[in-house]
């Protein structure tokens, strides 16, 4: 599994899954470098570092991930998303994406339309009023 955005949402979606699977946690910021290993990532990759997708693919030696959960960072991450996750994957995306007209989907990175990867999205309403 890969998750993409490791602040607080993207913490808390690792900590879930600890101990269930390999986990890859993407992100630069420092502190988010060292909180991840706590809550059960198994892996660390920061895109400052380089290709996330190449890093990735580099650890697992070319295998691709059963899921991708996308809770931080641009439109990059759902590129990145789709050229990690598996035929018949899943991608959730819990990200606003906020800037950008158009996520870029390679077609051969889907499969061909033919790879039964599943991206889907929700949105948490928040605010008092809703949490009430």
């Amino acid at each position: 599994m890969a998750f993409i955005g490791i602040g607080p949402v993207g913490l808390m979606a690792v900590a879930s899954l600890k101990g269930a699977a390999r986990i890859f946690a993407v992100g630069s910021r420092e502190i988010c470098q060292k909180v991840p290993k706590l809550y059960g990532a198994t892996d660390l990759v920061n895109y400052k570092d380089g290709d996330v997708v190449g890093q990735i693919k580099e650890a697992t030696k070319g295998q691709p991930v059963d899921k991708v959960i996308i809770a931080g960072g641009t439109l990059e991450a759902f590129e990145w998303a789709m050229k990690l996750v598996r035929p018949a994957g899943v991608i959730s995306n819990v990200n606003y994406l906020a800037t950008g007209d158009r996520i870029k989907i390679n077609r051969v990175d889907w499969g061909l339309g033919m790879g039964h990867i599943k991206p889907i999205g929700g949105l948490m309403p928040g605010g008092r009023k809703n949490m009430e």
